[in-house]
């Protein structure tokens, strides 16, 4: 679904919803991290958290992934370990 709005000159533009939400992946540091983008960057929201169980990878109970909006757009980010292969 489209959203409608009007353009700084009164003209109609339609916008696209966002529909990639972008995960930056952060060495075992992910909280920091977002701590980091919510105190420069406007309106920001914390929607998630998910921490690491009995499972791991990571130490049980740490922060595995954030889910947040920035500004209005969703983003993500992840608490990797470094045991855990990223792509190429």
């Amino acid at each position: 679904m489209a959203l409608s709005r009007h353009d700084r000159h009164g003209r109609r533009s339609t916008a696209i919803q966002q529909k990639i939400t972008p995960y930056l992946w952060f060495d075992g540091n992910a909280e920091a991290a977002v701590n980091f983008y919510i105190t420069i960057l406007k309106d920001p929201k914390i929607v998630t958290r998910s921490h690491y169980g009995d499972a791991g990878p990571g130490p049980k109970g740490s922060v595995m992934a954030i889910a947040f909006r920035l500004e209005g757009e969703q983003a993500g980010i992840l608490s990797g370990s470094l045991s855990l292969k990223r792509n190429p």
